[in-house]
């Protein structure tokens, strides 16, 4: 009877023990579906250009009115450069910025840019390159690429689309997230790319949770 009794003290104490285990185990994997979805920063492509700290940067294009756009307003490239007296940009980003830090820490990291290109044939051709990069002075003059994506003609549904980059970030410094049309010279009599907003999300590992 005592063994009984022994065994099912145990059995209880184990079962409690794998209870718990499991919950923290839920809680934690809920708080990193949590933190993929929710934004840490939303910048919009077609922001004032201010040239401040904290605001999206532009070497082509212009805003244009797009119902279509998070924000009503997206930016639209094409073959117009935007000069700047005084300031050394050599124009191979359509936008560029912010210079700030969003991460804080050391992680994984998933920055998301909304576009959309219309006109576009379903081939390999590359259309656009996308990358992160750390200036880990707080200068733009010693760079670190930490991640980066080429968009294809193919992937590109003539509909706002979401193109994702995952990286893992040391947490100092500041950061641009850039965008580059390729090439330059892209028929835009009958091709269209458009700019919505660019968000950043913390992606911690879901195998981490469990």
């Amino acid at each position: 009877m005592a063994s009984t009794e022994a065994s099912s003290l145990i059995i209880t104490a184990l079962g409690g023990a794998l209870g718990a285990l499991i919950l923290r185990s839920s809680i934690k994997l809920l708080g990193a579906l949590l933190a993929r979805r929710t934004p840490i920063a939303i910048y919009e492509c077609a922001c004032p250009e201010r040239l401040a700290l904290g605001d999206l940067h532009h070497s082509w294009g212009h805003e244009v009115t797009d119902s279509s756009a998070k924000s009503g307003k997206a930016w639209e490239y094409n073959l117009q450069f935007i000069y700047r007296p005084g300031e050394q940009v050599t124009g191979e980003h359509t936008i560029f910025g912010p210079y700030i830090n969003d991460f804080g820490k050391p992680g994984f990291y998933r920055v998301s840019y909304r576009i959309c290109g219309r006109g576009f044939p379903k081939t390999e051709e590359p259309v656009i390159s996308l990358d992160i990069v750390q200036a880990r002075f707080g200068t733009d003059q010693v760079l670190r690429l930490l991640g980066q994506r080429v968009i294809r003609a193919k992937e590109l549904s003539g509909e706002y689309q979401d193109f994702d980059i995952v990286c893992h970030a040391p947490g100092t410094g500041v950061y641009e997230y850039r965008c580059a049309v390729i090439p330059k010279g892209v028929a835009l009599d009958k091709r269209t790319i458009r700019f919505d907003r660019i968000s950043v999300f913390s992606h911690p590992s879901i195998w981490e949770a469990l």
